[in-house]
């Protein structure tokens, strides 16, 4: 779906399609400021997803933040899989800023969440590596098994045969009683 300015970039040939692509970019990571307009209205304490404040934060091991709840349940799990496996729990992602998901939308456009929709923007999800990431290995297998008791889930999405398939990607759904 080319928009008029793609369009006539094309028509007068003023830059390339690798620097449309980059003046794209600069164009949605300048739209920062206006992204809560992008998010829903609702949101989490009053804030957008990507915009919420570090205040709301709290860091998890791995240097990573989530929100609060979700990092107290995160610290659980991790617990848990320790004594398990004898090892710490891999983090490789968790909280996005919005600015950091437009950016990771341009890297990574098959991949990445629209900004203002990925649940990493809510502090909820999680990506996890160290065998974690692979289906059916012991450690994915432990966490189906063991994880939605703390509070988290691979989503149906994500699942094997889903339509994404991202096995280690994990979402905080809360604690039921």
């Amino acid at each position: 779906m080319p928009s008029r300015l793609t369009s006539w970039i094309r028509r007068h040939r003023v830059i390339s399609s690798a620097g449309a692509v980059v003046l794209f970019g600069c164009l949605v990571v300048g739209a920062t400021p206006y992204a809560a307009v992008l998010t829903t209205a609702e949101g989490w304490q009053g804030y957008g997803n990507g915009l919420m404040p570090a205040s709301k934060l709290c860091r998890v091991p791995g240097g990573q933040k989530l929100r609060c709840d979700a990092a107290a349940a995160y610290k659980s799990l991790a617990d848990a899989y320790t004594a398990h496996f004898h090892t710490r729990l891999c983090i490789t992602d968790s909280y996005r800023p919005w600015r950091v998901q437009a950016l990771l939308l341009i890297r990574k456009p098959g991949l990445a969440a629209v900004p203002g929709t990925s649940n990493h923007g809510w502090g909820q999800a999680v990506d996890l590596c160290d065998g974690i990431n692979d289906y059916g290995t012991p450690e994915h297998e432990w966490m189906l098994a063991n994880a939605p008791a703390y509070g988290w889930v691979s989503p149906d999405w994500a699942r094997q045969g889903g339509p994404r398939q991202e096995p280690w990607h994990w979402e905080f759904q809360g604690v039921t009683p």
